[in-house]
């Protein structure tokens, strides 16, 4: 089975994840395949599992790409971001699901962050967006959870992390408040999503 957790950065979901780790001797690929304190070594990690996904399923990755060229981004440099995280992230969900694992897998960060993260990225391609959730359900998690948090705890956490972690967030709340209302807007906008693709979602307090 694989759990997958969603909820705004600073929510909780990496603490959630090893707490669930700890707990039930589950097994979180994010951590085994992407994450690394090097930044440089997270990205070679992110190259090779979209080199891994694109020799699974090719075709599907070029049907992905079709619809995320539709996405409007600020820069080419922000696009090749974005398109980076999603293929990465749909590579650890396809080792989820094609290969054998001992122990339940829990993503601390699956296909519907990316969602949201693509949501408060662009400009004007909400439509494009959600449409490219809906052809990502496969990669949905098997229980999927939300982590739901106060907003003034958010905040207060999100202007304590000094750029570690939800950097454009961090960033973007410290020059407008009004973004932080927005991340939330966002974040409901892909709970619909899910639902709308017949999941349902498992409600959580922040951790």
């Amino acid at each position: 089975m694989m759990i997958e957790l969603i909820g705004l950065p600073g929510s909780g979901k990496s603490t959630y994840s090893k707490k669930y780790i700890e707990e039930y001797k589950m097994i979180n690929l994010m951590d085994e395949y992407l994450y690394s304190d090097s930044r440089v070594k997270q990205n070679i990690n992110k190259v090779k599992l979209v080199s891994y996904l694109f020799n699974k399923k090719k075709k599907y990755c070029f049907a992905l790409y079709k619809i995320f060229s539709k996405i409007e981004f600020s820069s080419l440099k922000k696009k090749l971001k974005m398109l980076l995280y999603l293929y990465s992230v749909v590579g650890i969900c396809e080792k989820a699901k094609s290969e054998i694992y001992d122990n339940d897998i829990i993503i601390d960060e699956g296909v519907n962050q990316v969602i949201w993260g693509l949501l408060y990225n662009s400009e004007k391609s909400e439509r494009a967006i959600l449409d490219l959730q809906g052809y990502l359900k496969e990669y949905f998690g098997d229980e999927i959870i939300f982590l739901n948090i106060n907003k003034k705890i958010l905040e207060k956490r999100l202007l304590n992390r000094n750029g570690k972690g939800g950097a454009e967030l961090n960033h973007d709340i410290k020059n407008d408040r009004e973004k932080l209302n927005y991340a939330y807007t966002l974040m409901e906008k892909v709970k619909n999503g899910i639902e709308k693709n017949g999941v349902t979602i498992k409600a959580s307090e922040s951790v």
